[in-house]
């Protein structure tokens, strides 16, 4: 029964955008008109410094920023504490909300903060350096899979489709291999066939006995599988957002999945080599006239060792074309230059704070290496969708909205970002003049940017402010975002991050010197730094785990099949020993009988290829449609894949090929 009231931004451009923000006299009006709504309650959530006042009540002791992924605040009124189900801890959470200076927080703050739960409860924490927070009530942390901004491990979920095909095909590969071997040796237990079969055995107590042998192997794969999961589940932090510790053996989807893959397996995997074995003749059977070549099941293990490298090449060109979109991405034209700016975030906005901006900014320029500084709401490249209705030369709104940057004049400069009309900002403290970017104009219909130049623009229901500037696109969100229209304004209240453009060269001293300066002039809040690049890259953290992972399953795939294929080889040059006698006494060099025998296995791989190529084309043709900005699809990715797995492919069978072709034909030939 609980609903979150949002706003419904419609444009005839862009139809529907929801977004949570809603004008705060929304929920008065609904009070007033809709009385099923039993509860109501508005909220605001940000980021803050916190910190603990010592023993004086100044604001010198412990800093702590609300930034990790189990914390942030919010601005709340009474009714949430009846709206949501809490778990109460200690204090009394009726008195939480009831005046300006309460507060409840949950356990994993408290314990951060105070060291337990029990300790936060009365005590006063200070939000942001503004204002105090006195503690009445904590609450029991919000589960993960809650959905809220306490927990959320969210994967992609097609991107887990994905992962798990790929997971059953590597799977399936070693099933391939499996029935391959199976069939091929099937020969050397022709005798226990024809013999069993003598004495009265029926044909389904054949299938039962090698199925039951099957499911032995498959049953220990599984244990020892599970087993090298259940080691490894520590490292699923380095390539997934999953938690560090997973339940594997208290999970009952767990257990019904292990039981329902060794089933599987063992049928796939079994029941074909099974029903050859127990079908041989038993007359032949004992006469030891059944060979690898007499039995069925030739064409099949040559489908199946094709099916083997369809996956493998598919695999490869996928891994391949995501290497070469990460570093595509890397390399791309931004608009800006986010190398060597330093990004210090989450600085106070407050009264206090804002006087000091300026200091600070001189300081930072005594340091040898800085070359800029810039104060602003938010860098070039962000998550941040600070949208609004806005005009441009009329009093209409246009048919689409516009997001929002506040910078000071210094930003241009620090971030590299090009001017190609008019000219830059003044420097202000507040809002008197505007800069748009080259989108914004060319959705308006604008040919030539210097026509806008002198027009008045508006933001929401705000004043007009004269355009001064036009600056070359750059890309405000990722790649996989089009270019959005952006308008370009200073307002110091709205300032948290500082943007600082360093030398190349001895960037950890500087760094330091940053942080000490930081640190110097406000005391009450926490340094957190980081360069604007790795800023950019965490936009892509999800494609790069996603790309290590394929690296790993397509090395995977390889692998199965260079196994498959080598206990393929290791039998044919066993059975075929005499044959390989008998050329090498004519004449044959060993060349040509690696020539000879190896032809089969290669005219597979092509064949594999044939098929893979356009398979895995248009699955990495859909795959890059989820960014407006892609590398193309070079022909040396498909050419490569073929001709390496050919390489490796021939290494493997060469292996066993080359041994029988240089063994010495007289001991070949000697039991004839």
């Amino acid at each position: 029964r609980i609903y979150r009231v949002v706003t419904n931004d419609f444009s005839p451009t862009e139809g529907e955008n929801f977004t949570p923000g809603i004008p705060l006299p929304a929920q008065d009006v609904m009070q007033q008109s809709i009385p099923q709504f039993e509860r109501f309650t508005r909220m605001h959530q940000f980021w803050p410094t916190v910190t603990i006042p010592d023993a004086k009540g100044e604001p010198l002791g412990p800093k702590f920023l609300t930034d990790e992924e189990r914390e942030s605040a919010s601005f709340a009124e009474a009714d949430i504490l009846e709206i949501l189900d809490w778990q109460w801890l200690g204090g009394d959470p009726h008195t939480g909300l009831t005046a300006p200076d309460c507060g409840v927080i949950n356990e994993h703050s408290a314990i951060k903060y105070f060291g337990s739960w029990q300790a936060a409860l009365g005590k006063t924490i200070l939000v942001d350096n503004v204002f105090p927070l006195r503690i009445q009530a904590v609450f029991k942390d919000i589960p993960r899979d809650y959905g809220g901004s306490f927990g959320t491990h969210a994967t992609n979920k097609s991107r887990l489709w994905v992962l798990s095909m790929i997971g059953a095909l590597i799977l399936a590969m070693a099933a391939f291999n499996f029935v391959n071997l199976a069939t091929a040796q099937a020969a050397k237990r022709s005798r226990e066939v024809g013999v069993r079969k003598s004495l009265g055995g029926h044909r389904y107590q054949l299938i039962g006995q090698f199925m039951g042998e099957t499911g032995v192997i498959v049953l220990f794969s599984v244990v020892l599988g599970g087993l090298i999961a259940w080691l490894s589940a520590p490292f699923l932090k380095y390539i997934s957002d999953v938690p560090d510790q997973l339940a594997f053996f208290t999970n009952p989807a767990v257990w019904l999945f292990l039981v329902a893959t060794t089933l599987l397996v063992t049928f796939l995997s079994g029941f074909y080599p099974a029903l050859i074995l127990s079908g041989f003749e038993p007359v032949r059977a004992l006469k030891n006239n059944i060979t690898a070549h007499t039995i069925g099941g030739v064409s099949v293990r040559k489908l199946l060792v094709m099916l083997q490298f369809i996956i493998a090449q598919g695999l490869i060109i996928g891994t391949l074309i995501t290497v070469s979109q990460m570093q595509f991405l890397q390399n791309m034209d931004l608009g800006f230059k986010p190398q060597q700016v330093y990004v210090i975030d989450g600085i106070s906005s407050d009264s206090s704070s804002l006087l000091r901006f300026e200091h600070f900014k001189n300081e930072l320029k005594k340091i040898p290496n800085v070359g800029s500084v810039s104060f602003s709401s938010d860098v070039p490249s962000s998550n941040n969708n600070w949208s609004s209705n806005f005009a441009l030369g009329s009093s209409e709104d246009a048919p689409f909205s516009t997001f929002m940057k506040y910078v000071d004049a210094d930003y241009f400069k620090t971030y590299q970002i090009k001017t190609i009309a008019g000219r830059e900002l003044m420097p202000s403290d507040t809002a008197r003049e505007v800069m748009v970017n080259e989108t914004l104009l060319k959705k308006l219909g604008y040919s030539d940017p210097q026509e806008a130049i002198g027009k008045l623009f508006k933001i929401g229901s705000s004043k007009l402010r004269p355009v001064v500037g036009v600056v070359k696109d750059f890309t405000a969100n990722s790649a996989k975002d089009p270019m959005k229209p952006i308008v370009i304004l200073s307002r110091q209240e709205y300032y948290s991050k500082a943007g600082i453009l360093i030398a190349s060269a001895n960037v950890g001293p500087t760094i330091r010197q940053i942080e000490a300066t930081f640190n110097q002039v406000f005391p009450e809040q926490v340094f957190d730094g980081e360069f604007m690049d790795e800023k950019i890259a965490d936009f892509y953290q999800d494609d790069a785990r996603f790309s290590a992972l394929c690296k790993g399953f397509a090395g995977l795939a390889i692998l199965i099949s260079c196994l498959g294929l080598y206990g393929l080889a290791a039998l044919m040059a066993a059975q075929r020993t005499k044959e390989i006698g008998i050329r090498k006494v004519l004449g044959a060099s060993v060349v040509s009988i690696l020539t000879l025998l190896s032809r089969e296995f290669m005219i597979l791989v092509v064949l594999a290829a044939i098929i893979a190529i356009p398979l895995a084309y248009f699955a990495m043709q859909a795959w890059l449609q989820d960014f407006v900005y892609r590398t193309t699809l070079p022909w040396w990715i498909f050419a490569g894949t073929v001709g390496l797995t050919c390489l490796v492919a021939l290494i493997t069978i060469g292996i066993q090929i080359l041994s029988a072709a240089r063994s010495n034909p007289v001991k070949a030939l000697r039991s004839e």
